[in-house]
């Protein structure tokens, strides 16, 4: 028979798990926030400079030096693939 206790226990339990999972979720739409707000910044400075967009001056690389345009790529995104590897694994 459940008694009265036990169902505290279960709900305050079900309740830290909650918690948990919500202050996670939290930190995580943090993070993704930020890195936005980040990459908007750098997009608004560099545009603000040269009156051209990042994937506007990326589009020139890779028709001028296709090789390095690439390399490039590659390299962010296996950056961009470490860095969530890392995230994941310290989570």
């Amino acid at each position: 028979m459940l008694t009265k206790e036990v169902a505290v226990f279960v709900l305050a339990f079900a309740f830290l798990i909650g918690l948990f999972a919500a202050v996670g979720l939290l930190w995580w739409s943090l993070l993704w926030v930020l890195i936005g707000a980040s990459l908007a910044l750098v997009e608004y400075l560099v545009w603000s400079k040269t009156n051209k967009t990042l994937s506007e001056q990326f589009g020139q690389l890779l028709r001028a030096k296709p090789t390095l345009g690439w390399l490039v790529l590659i390299v962010m995104s296996f950056a961009f693939g470490a860095l969530i590897w890392h995230l994941i694994a310290r989570g």
